[in-house]
């Protein structure tokens, strides 16, 4: 009589029942170390393949003076998907969104006494730091008693109100 790995007393009674028990012995010990290491292999390569799949945008906000625009609201919006971040710029003017996922973004800053600024067409691609600067341009002074001016085809048919919206959009390759 001898023990197994368990501690329990097996009786052997031929080498074939023998090589089979001690297989079977070393499976289970080494069954549990081997789903471990998948496990954390797996674990391993998801957080690396996050790292590579994602990028940082930044920049600095000021106003046409150069003035740093501390405080300023910055949204990053993903055309594609509509999911929107929003940070707010720093007392240096610098913002930061990180982990972006790679696409194409619209970066929108403002701030108060200032109109939106808009940069369409950013192509965020992986790994990247891609700057986006912004500069904030005053809001104008809004008359509140003028109507907008009609321009109207020659029969009167079709009328389109122009007015003007006091924001300015920018576009980086």
């Amino acid at each position: 009589m001898t023990s197994n790995v368990f501690g329990q007393c097996v009786r052997r009674s031929n080498s074939r029942e023998n090589l089979m028990q001690n297989y079977c012995g070393m499976m289970r010990r080494a069954l549990p170390l081997l789903l471990l290491t998948l496990a954390i292999f797996l674990s391993l390569s998801i957080d690396a393949r996050a790292q590579f799949e994602t990028a940082t945008v930044l920049g600095t906000v000021r106003d046409v003076n150069e003035a740093v625009a501390a405080g300023a609201t910055l949204t990053l919006t993903n055309i594609e998907t509509g999911i929107v971040s929003t940070t707010t710029a720093d007392e240096g003017g610098d913002y930061q969104f990180t982990g972006v996922k790679i696409g194409v973004y619209k970066v929108a800053g403002t701030r108060e006494g200032f109109s939106t600024t808009i940069v369409e067409n950013v192509r965020v691609v992986v790994n990247a730091r891609q700057r986006v600067d912004l500069v904030l341009q005053p809001e104008l002074p809004r008359k509140s008693s003028s109507p907008a001016r009609r321009s109207c085809s020659n029969q009167n048919r079709a009328c389109a109100a122009k007015s003007s919206t006091g924001s300015r959009s920018s576009t980086y390759p």
